[in-house]
């Protein structure tokens, strides 16, 4: 004999079972590892009822996801011979289940995410920057100190350095590596290599000696562009033997005061023109190809560079976009490193997200 669902819980399954079948994805996670912890784990089906140890609402809920998983007849079968147990050992169902509505908020919310994502899959996220920029060049795009960037000036700087970087000889699916902190100049930088369809190398500005050296040349950087400080330039004019034919170039120093085999790139900006390139010089690069190199910590050796691809960084930052669920007049405030995984997804990547 089997227990019959309350009503409430009834209209509630059917919810997420429909919520699942509109999934824009495959359920990777869910097909993966909760299958297996499903399949193979004997907590579960009424383990921790007979052992008098009542299931926590992660077992349910992994139950539950199965069953919508499988085939209807695991739905009855497991779900209401689970729940049958559970009502002999004295439990209310509607308990057992506390929290439904919140997996099925969670699962609108994913929804919501995964619709968004496949429409922004669409194009990279200096194409996103570029159409943002015309459509509203005058809004504030990044506050740094008590200075306002709009999304046209940011534009402008980003422009010039794409100039520069192609005067160097540098194109498409080359690679350059950027040490700079937290400040508007790490934001044009990037977007500007992006703009040549140019690999960034996000190197740590706390790396010094063989660490910066194995860092910019794990990526096979054509070129290292430093952000402005005096600690980043001592940390590079140290290694800069070790650099061997990698060109470096520091903002924020006029030429004069440069030593040699260091090239002011503030210098080569004022001699530059804010000239736009067309979308076409980087059309050779895919959704698949690498945006940037985000690397590990180090603390178990040198830093290891992680490739991340276009996509990747993009459909993040759908779900980080949807996670924060931000408008178009907040503000994002940001304490993490600009080379952080987390500050380049959820904060530059969802802010470019229209």
């Amino acid at each position: 004999m089997l227990l019959p669902l309350p009503p409430t819980l009834t209209q509630q399954f059917h919810l997420i079972a429909d919520l699942f079948r509109k999934q824009p994805w495959p359920l990777t996670l869910s097909n993966s590892l909760v299958h297996q912890e499903l399949l193979f784990n004997p907590k579960l089906y009424g383990y921790r009822l007979k052992n008098k140890n009542k299931p926590d609402r992660s077992d349910l809920r992994l139950l539950l996801w199965k069953t919508l998983l499988g085939a209807s007849h695991l739905f009855e079968i497991r779900v209401k011979g689970f729940l049958f147990e559970a009502a002999m050992e004295g439990d209310k169902i509607e308990a057992l289940f506390a929290g439904v509505e919140y997996d099925i908020k969670d699962l609108m919310m994913t929804e919501a995410i995964g619709q968004r994502a496949m429409q922004e899959m669409k194009s990279h996220l200096v194409d996103k920057f570029e159409a943002l920029a015309a459509k509203q060049p005058k809004k504030p795009f990044l506050i740094y100190d008590d200075m306002v960037y709009t999304y046209e000036a940011v534009d402008d700087m980003a422009c010039r350095v794409a100039n520069i970087a192609r005067s160097w000889g540098l194109k498409a699916g080359d690679c350059v590596a950027i040490m700079i902190q937290n400040e508007p100049s790490f934001v044009y930088t990037f977007l500007g290599l992006q703009k040549l369809g140019i690999s960034v190398a996000l190197i740590n500005y706390n790396l010094t000696s063989r660490s910066l050296v194995h860092s910019v040349s794990a990526v096979d950087s054509k070129a290292l562009i430093v952000g402005s400080g005096k600690d980043l330039l001592d940390a590079v004019t140290d290694v800069l033997p070790e650099l061997r034919k990698v060109p470096v170039f520091v903002q924020g120093v006029s030429q004069e005061n440069l030593p040699a085999g260091i090239t002011s790139i503030d210098d080569l900006i004022k001699d530059s023109f804010p000239i736009a390139f067309s979308p076409s010089v980087r059309s050779g690069i895919t959704l698949m190809d690498t945006c940037c190199f985000i690397f590990t910590s180090g603390t178990t050796g040198d830093p290891k560079p992680v490739l991340i691809s276009h996509l990747k960084i993009v459909t993040v930052a759908c779900m980080s976009a949807g996670l924060i669920n931000h408008s178009k007049d907040d503000v994002i405030y940001l304490v993490l490193p600009l080379y952080h995984s987390t500050a380049m997804f959820f904060a530059l990547g969802s802010t470019l997200l229209e």
